[in-house]
Parts: structure tokens; C-alpha cells; sequence
């Protein structure tokens, strides 16, 4: 009895994970665009480093708040001392005092340089959230692309299985009933088992698609997620032109890249500022203690009265750090330098991501007008070879060729129309759509 509930709870077990492993979820293209909004984590990673930014430029601005610190101190002396006048004796006296400083210590120059450089690291890190969300929208739209062209592509292995199955069993029927050879039959039967093979190879090309979304999408990985379209259609995502220079202009105007890359150019100009000029701006230190002091002798005893000491300096820095320190200077100007190559890097970047994306869909719209008359042509060739009820000499070869051709010809459409959607939202991102 035992072991019969044993085994009940054990199959009922093994049953609910593979129902677990098996939950099936779909997506569609605008669902896929709104949760990659919400959870991605690369976003979510951009989020956080402009927090991070914002954070250092309010720090900035705090810094030139003066600070309080509280306290009391204990002092003892017990021993041999030297008086103002210069005579030394033996002392004996302890003090205490309470109360609190406040003090400010302001590199002018510094803190003004420092604070600008921060505002333009803080506003790159606002472009770098921007161009994150638009990498990964084009991530996981082309990974939607990707599936549906999949999940199409495995509907029609599975189409071509069932056809060469059917022709197989009429080529043995043919050789039972002597109208054609054992070789036809054989070549029947290896067309059969090519049909299988990619069959299980679009299976698995669809689980990594699907894998690959539901990352991206922060979805259940060990789950089935399914597209919603079942076939791609091909889009009609217009630029607004077709003239090259025009679309690189645009793309410059809005790509988060480039005002990115501005932004970080300009905090690079502001430490070289902060280089050449901050030195010159002296340095405010001001304290000032208000409290309580009080102390006593061996012989006699004072009062606890109050107590205030008031500190201002200006100060200059040579050396190191402050005036005529050129290292610095030369730091700082390289590093200018650096930024600036890095913007007319990203501008040839995308520049080149402009024109690869427009050549991509001009060839895959020629290509997509071929892919479908090929489509046709291969299924009205299928359809004669399959309906021929003689195996004459040459009319099984003939058949599994009209076979090989039509599941080529599908295959050929569906990825051109999967590289051509792919294509245009390449386009669409690179001017910053």
C-alpha cells in the first residue's frame, strides 16, 4: 500500500514538473516592445548608472556646504613645560571643552570646474540610458522577428515530413506492384529522412529563438514561448527618404550616441579647464569653534565659561596640483583630445551602421520579389509531380527535386522576409527612431 501511494505521489510529481517545463506563454510585437521597456536588465543597468551620476553632481553642490562636527575633548599635562615667556617649570593642569566647529574648506576653482564637469556627466549618462532603451528594443524586436520566422519555418518541415512520408509510401506501393525499382524507393526513403533531419533542426532553431526573447524580455526561459504571428508578413517601415545623405544627417540629429559623446566631450573641456585655471583661484578655509572651556591646576580650580576661536585664510597652491604643474595640464589635454576622437568615432560608426541598414533593405525588397515567385513556381511544380500516378523512368527523381525545390523556395522566402523586417528596424534605430 505504501509503496503504490509512493509511486502515485512520484508520477503525479514527474507529471507537474513536466507541465512546469512545458507552460507555454505567447508574445506579440507590441507586448514585446512594452516589457523590454519594463524589465530589461541592460536598460535597468543604464537606469542606475544615471542615478549614480545624478548622485556625484548633487555631491558637487554639497561640497560647498560648510560641515559641523561635534565633540568633546579632554586634555591632561603632567610634567615639564615651557612658558611663553621661557622660563621652564613643572605643571600639572587639565582641560576640558565641549561644543562644536564648523568649518569650510572651498577650492574655488576646483569646486566650479568640478561641478560643471559633473552636469556633463550627468547629461551623457541620460543619452547612454537612451541609446541602451534603443539597442534593446532592437534586440528583442529582432528576436521577435527571429521566432516567428522559426516557429514558420518548422510548420513547414513539418509539412515537407508529411509530404515525403505520403510519397515514400506510394513509391513502396510502386515497387510492390512492379512499376518501378528498389532505388527509387531508397531515394524515396533518404528524401524522407533529410525532411525529418531538418525538421528536428527547425526545432531546435525555434527553442533557441524562443530562449533567446524570453531573456531579453526577463520572461520564464525554461518555459515555450510562442509568437503570436504565425507567419512573417513583410513591413513597411518607410525612412521618409532614400537619399543617403539626408538619412545620415537625420541620424546624426538623433542618436543618443552622439549627444552622449558630446556631452562626455565637454566634461573632458571642463577638467582641462579645471587644469589651466582652477590653480589660480585660491582656497577659503574658514572654522569657527563655539563652545565651552574649561580647566583646572593642582592647587586651584577654574570655572567652565564659554569659549570661541574664529579661523579665515585665503591660500594659494604651487607645485603639485595647483600653479605651474603642467603635468596636469598635458593630462588633461590628452584626455580632451581623446573625447574628441571618440565623437568622430561614433559618427563614422553611425554613418557606416546607416548605410549598411539601407543597402540591406534596399537589396532585400528586389530579393523578397524573387523569393515569392519562386515560392510559386516550386509549389505549381510539387503539385504536378505529386498528382503524376505513373513512375516512369526519371519521374521519381523528377519528384523529389519538385520536393528539395519547394521547401527551398519556402525557406529562401522566409528568411528574406525575416532579414528584410530585421532590416528595416536596423534602419529605423540607426536614425534614432
Amino acid at each position: 500500500m505504501r509503496s503504490a501511494l509512493l509511486l502515485i505521489l512520484l508520477t503525479s510529481g514527474i507529471a507537474a514538473l513536466n507541465a512546469a517545463e512545458t507552460q507555454q506563454e505567447t508574445v506579440d510585437l507590441p507586448t514585446v516592445l512594452k516589457l523590454v521597456g519594463a524589465q530589461n536588465l541592460e536598460i535597468a543597468t543604464a537606469q542606475e548608472k544615471l542615478r549614480e551620476a545624478q548622485a556625484r553632481e548633487d555631491s558637487t553642490l554639497w561640497q560647498l556646504f560648510p560641515t559641523i562636527s561635534p565633540g568633546v575633548a579632554y586634555q591632561n599635562h603632567s610634567g615639564m613645560l615651557q612658558s611663553f615667556g621661557g622660563p621652564v617649570s613643572d605643571v600639572n593642569k587639565e582641560s576640558i571643552q565641549a561644543g562644536a566647529v564648523v568649518q569650510v574648506r572651498l577650492e574655488l576653482g576646483e569646486a566650479v570646474y568640478r561641478r560643471l564637469a559633473a552636469q556633463q556627466l550627468s547629461l551623457a549618462a541620460s543619452h547612454q540610458l537612451e541609446s541602451q532603451r534603443l539597442r534593446s528594443i532592437l534586440e528583442a524586436t529582432t528576436g521577435y522577428f527571429e521566432l516567428v520566422g522559426a516557429q514558420a519555418a518548422e510548420k513547414i518541415n513539418a509539412e515537407a515530413v508529411k509530404i515525403a512520408e505520403d510519397f515514400h509510401r506510394q513509391v513502396q506501393a510502386a515497387v510492390t506492384a512492379g512499376l518501378t525499382t528498389k532505388g527509387d524507393e531508397l531515394r524515396a526513403y533518404a528524401q524522407l529522412t533529410r525532411t525529418r533531419l531538418a525538421y528536428q533542426k527547425s526545432i531546435d532553431a525555434r527553442r533557441v529563438a524562443a530562449a533567446h526573447l524570453a531573456q531579453t524580455l526577463r520572461l520564464n526561459i525554461t518555459g515555450e514561448l510562442r509568437a503570436t504571428d504565425q507567419h512573417p508578413a513583410p513591413l513597411a517601415l518607410s525612412p521618409g527618404s532614400n537619399n543617403l545623405s539626408d538619412l545620415v544627417n537625420l541620424a546624426v540629429q538623433h542618436r543618443p550616441e552622439i549627444a552622449e559623446a558630446e556631452a562626455l566631450g565637454s566634461a573632458a573641456q571642463e577638467n582641462y579647464n579645471a587644469a589651466r585655471y582652477a590653480p589660480l583661484y585660491p582656497t577659503l578655509t574658514a572654522q569657527v569653534f563655539g563652545g565651552g572651556l574649561g580647566g583646572s591646576t593642582s592647587s586651584s580650580q577654574t570655572s567652565f565659561g564659554r569659549s570661541t576661536d574664529t579661523l579665515v585664510a585665503l591660500t594659494w597652491k604651487i607645485g603639485p596640483g595647483g600653479i605651474f604643474d603642467s603635468t596636469r595640464e598635458r593630462a588633461a589635454q590628452a584626455a580632451e583630445a581623446q573625447t574628441r576622437l571618440g565623437q568622430e568615432r561614433v559618427r563614422e560608426s553611425i554613418t557606416r551602421e546607416v548605410v549598411e541598414a539601407l543597402s540591406s533593405v534596399q537589396v532585400l525588397q528586389v530579393q523578397l520579389q524573387d523569393a515569392a515567385k519562386g515560392v510559386k513556381a516550386t509549389q505549381e511544380g510539387l503539385q504536378l509531380a505529386l498528382k503524376r500516378r505513373e513512375f516512369a523512368v526519371g519521374a521519381v527523381l523528377e519528384t523529389l527535386q519538385s520536393q528539395q525545390d519547394a521547401l527551398q523556395s519556402q525557406q529562401d522566402y522566409l528568411r528574406t522576409v525575416t532579414e528584410l523586417n530585421k532590416a528595416q528596424y536596423r534602419l529605423k534605430s540607426a536614425l534614432g527612431e
